[in-house]
């Protein structure tokens, strides 16, 4: 039981566990998706035709079967009946796994899902749900309500289009119109709904006139309802507080902690608080100077990249502690978080009159270019930009999952020291500065850990 469809670029293989996919011009993996329709379901035939292909499942509870369809789009028709009436207890799951980060809006009655975007002329194929309702499990997105039940000879259908945009600013141009203009705000304004005949549900304070709704919530990243004609839908909204005062806060609690139990994160953190007089200078010195000597007291651990900015706090003039810092840069492994923690370095070592260490660039990782890109002012965008970019918001009114934070912090250090020439416009709906800043605005609003706070701090 397999096969494959063809459609625009796309090599589709088709197998009993779900779709391999691969960009057929370019010899380059796209992305696999799983179909899990639960324990008690067992597959019964997978059947390939020129242009379509269909699962069929069995289980006590009832029958599924789900059809791909290649035609000017892709449409993919998951339906799931019963001869009597039954709650399935076992939700149908989705799970993409992408050569990039795949951004979801897992929406209720409204979905999307960038699938993939070429690197090399931003070319995006994003699935959008066009009946049916989806959520986030956790594992994947699940295309049928918790407990949903049917009656006798009922049917559920999720129904999705899969669709090529020329980049990511037309993609999500498809979103519904009611959607936000800006879906991260500082702390205290209010964002607006434009849907004056839906109700708007959630946390903070929701204020209803003639042209919708404004609503308000404390810091943090917090889920509304949007319930009405046509529309049952949920989305994440971000209200951030700003850097300074958010890092002010945890340096205050991590100060009070021993620092010879501080790691490398939180010492930066503290160290960044004593140079911009977020901590009493003596305070954040004490800290960072017991933490840098329980480091240097114990030979053999591993360097750090953001140990060297507490380090380098510690010493002042003092040459051997600057000496042990340069001495810590150069062990640094070659890779983005070395790199940016030498672009902070060097200078002040070359200050102090020491040598710093060869930049530890990895030529292989597209950060560690952009970042050699930034050094030389260079005037064209690199093209590795454009695989960054993924990395950072998508756009959806959705936040990134947790362990992509640090890197998504990382990635704003860098594209922060962008020449003002770099122009994203052509792909994007926002230029690169603003792009930086929503990110931001979401990392802040999550509540970062401390690793995502200190790159977000960097600079």
């Amino acid at each position: 039981m397999a096969g494959a469809l063809g459609w625009e670029h796309l090599h589709v293989e088709c197998t009993p566990h779900g779709v391999r996919v691969t960009d057929r011009e370019q010899d380059r993996f796209v992305g696999s998706a799983t179909v899990s329709m639960g324990p008690s379901w067992h597959l019964e035939c997978l059947e390939v035709e020129a242009d379509e292909a269909t699962w069929r499942w069995a289980s006590p509870l009832g029958r599924a079967r789900l059809r791909l369809t290649a035609d000017r789009t892709i449409s993919a028709r998951l339906q799931i009946t019963s001869d009597r009436p039954v709650r399935l207890t076992e939700t149908p799951v989705v799970t993409w796994r992408g050569a990039f980060s795949c951004p979801a809006w897992p929406g209720g009655s409204s979905a999307l899902v960038l699938l993939d975007e070429r690197p090399a002329d931003g070319l995006v194929v994003a699935a959008g749900q066009t009946r049916g309702h989806t959520r986030d499990d956790g594992l994947g997105l699940a295309v049928a309500p918790d407990g949903l039940e049917l009656t006798a000879k009922g049917t559920w259908v999720s129904a999705w289009t899969i669709d090529l945009y020329p980049h990511r600013a037309a993609a999500l141009a498809s979103l519904p119109a009611w959607l936000p203009h800006r879906l991260e705000v500082p702390a205290g304004e209010q964002v607006s709904i434009p849907l004056p005949d839906a109700a708007v549900s959630g946390p903070g304070q929701v204020l209803t006139d003639e042209r919708g709704s404004l609503v308000e919530a404390e810091p943090g990243i917090h889920r509304f309802t949007v319930a009405g004609p046509g529309v049952d839908a949920q989305l994440q909204l971000a209200w951030a507080e700003s850097l300074t005062d958010l890092a002010a806060r945890r340096a205050r609690t991590i100060a009070g902690m021993d620092p010879r139990g501080a790691d490398p994160a939180q010492a930066s953190v503290v160290a960044w608080a004593g140079t911009s007089h977020a901590l009493p200078h003596d305070q954040a010195a004490r800290f960072v100077t017991v933490w840098s000597d329980e480091l240097l007291d114990r030979p053999g651990r591993t360097a750090d990249p953001l140990g060297i900015a507490p380090l380098l706090a510690s010493a002042g003039d003092d040459p051997a502690r600057l000496s042990a810092a340069a001495d810590q840069l150069g062990a640094l492994r070659a890779s983005p978080g070395a790199l940016l923690a030498w672009l902070a370095a060097a200078p002040a070592l070359s200050g102090a009159g020491l040598e710093p260490p060869a930049p530890p660039v990895d030529r292989d990782d597209p950060l560690c270019r952009v970042l050699s890109a930034t050094a030389r002012h260079a005037p064209r965008i690199p093209d590795e930009v454009w695989g960054l970019l993924p990395r950072l918001h998508s756009g959806l009114p959705w936040p990134m999952p947790a362990e992509r934070w640090a890197d998504a912090a990382m990635c704003c250090a860098a594209l922060d020291l962008a020449p003002a020439g770099w122009d994203i416009s052509t792909r994007m709906p926002w230029s690169l500065p603003d792009l930086v800043a929503a990110t931001r605005a979401w990392l802040c609003a999550a509540g970062p850990d401390d690793r995502t706070l200190a790159w977000l701090l960097w600079g």
